[in-house]
Parts: C-alpha cells; structure tokens; sequence
C-alpha cells in the first residue's frame, strides 16, 4: 500500500516530533484529554481498536470470530508510520534556504525551508501526486540516529476517489531513533481524524526492524471512541515473538494483546484476516 511517497520526499515527510524523547509533556497533554477512561471489553470497542491498528474499512459491527480487510488502501497511523521508516537513510537536503518541490506535486505545491544544518519544513498546498492529496506544515529534524516530525497544522491526506481521509491533528508527533543496525525505536504521540472519528496513540513505543520488514509494540496507551476511551497494550506480553509483518505496506500477520477495563483482549492477524478474543 504505497500511500505516502510524496511525503517521502528527502526522508522529509510524515509526521514526527523535533522535541526530545516522544514530544514534550505539554504536547502529549493538549493532544488527549485528561477525563479519558479505561474502555469496557465489547464488540464495538473491540472493532473500533482493530480498525485503528490495522485498518479493516467497515462500518458495522462484525462477529467476534472473525474480521476481514474491506479495503487495504485506507489510510492509518500504522501504515504510515512504515511508509516513513522506509526513508530513514536518505540524507535531508540542506542546499538551499527555501526550494519550490511542487514540480513533484501534479497539482499544487510543496515548499521546503530549510531552518539550520538539520531541520527543514516542508508546506504542502493541495499538492497531489498519484492519487493522494496532501494539505499542510511539517517540520523535520534529522540526525544520524534520530529523525522526528512535527505537525505544525492540521494535516490531511486524502485520495482523491473520496474512498478515504486521514486528518494528523496539529502538535502530533512520532519519533525514530536508531538502536542498531537492523532496529529503530518508534514512539507515536498523535491523534488522527477519520470517518468522523477521532483516536490516538500515546506514548506508545515500538520497535521497527528494517531487515525483517516487521514491527512490535511495547507500550503506550490507543485511543478509541472520539478519545473519551482508550485501551493499554500489555507490556507483560513480548510482542518480539509475534510482530507485525507488513506486506505491501499493510499488516497481514502478527499477534497483540491490551487491556480493557474488565478483560485482555487477544488480537491474531493471519494471512489478512483478523480474529479477536476477549479473556
């Protein structure tokens, strides 16, 4: 699912945070409200979780057995997380003060200014390439062991078939720092719009590995239901064994568990198809 190739641009698009660790405290508390509570195990809840991790396009509320992808080109935070990580090694081009990129867009325009020797924003005005439109303000640091991108708008990407939108609410941020030569910690502090619904992660760390093409999280806490709710991953559970496989830019395997209120709730992908189970 390539999505993101435009924002790919000099390793210099999605959008990740330029303040330390995971974004500063000040961010992360004005992205999610402080009244949020820990989610009830149900089906609703329960689909509402799947279709923000791995992005199953459906609307109703299917058995509990049982989910099967509708439309893998739908936009999610995952995803496009995976489109970023594959840029990682590209040097940021710091040859000039401001460059007109819109040559890159079929319509529109992108700007890049550079800020100092390792940070650069990057303007997209209705900038189209393929069948993605992209709207907005990133700002990127990179270094040779870090890259962090920064939401300085609200930032939409949207095809342009009607069939799917995604809003990066400003203040958003995901970091990539290097652990070695196959592995990068990645911690996610956004919140997305889409369908007329908000979520979010926060704080959630994963481990991206890039030989292997799969990633797993640690911790962190995802948002569901317009963020009034959310759900904990379980750090008891080592998702080392059982990562995230992407094909094509899209998960397809792999196997999580979180914390509900009054339940864990087991999550397989298989071949891409889902299954949950409460416990």
């Amino acid at each position: 699912m390539k999505i993101l190739k435009l924002i790919l641009l000099s390793a210099a698009s999605f959008a990740i945070v330029a303040c330390g660790g995971g974004g500063s405290q000040i961010d992360r508390d004005s992205l999610f409200p402080s009244n949020s509570y820990l989610a009830y195990a149900n089906d609703k809840n329960a689909n509402e979780l799947i279709d923000l991790i791995v992005g199953y396009n459906t609307d109703s509320i299917l058995p509990r057995t049982q989910k099967k992808v509708a439309n893998t080109k739908r936009l999610t935070v995952l995803n496009l997380v995976y489109e970023k990580l594959q840029d990682l090694h590209k040097p940021l081009d710091k040859s000039k003060r401001l460059t007109d990129y819109s040559e890159l867009c079929d319509e529109g325009s992108l700007y890049k200014d550079v800020i100092d020797a390792n940070t650069a924003e990057f303007r997209y005005s209705n900038c189209q390439q393929g069948d993605f439109v992209y709207n907005g303000t990133i700002r990127e640091e990179k270094s040779a062991i870090k890259l962090s991108v920064k939401y300085l708008t609200n930032f939409t990407i949207r095809d342009i078939y009607g069939n799917s939108s995604l809003e990066v609410k400003r203040g958003s941020s995901i970091v990539a720092q290097k652990l070695n030569d196959e592995e990068h910690k990645v911690v996610l502090n956004i919140v997305t719009r889409q369908n007329g619904k908000s979520s979010g992660f926060r704080d959630s760390e994963f481990i991206f590995n890039e030989t292997e093409q799969t990633m797993y999280q640690k911790s962190g806490r995802i948002y569901i239901n317009n963020l009034k709710e959310y759900v904990k991953y379980d750090s008891s559970y080592d998702m080392r064994y059982t990562p995230f496989v992407y094909a094509d830019g899209t998960i397809v395997d792999g196997e999580a568990r979180y914390i509900f209120r009054d339940a864990l709730l087991d999550l397989t992908i298989n071949n891409g198809e889902a299954y949950y189970e409460f416990k």
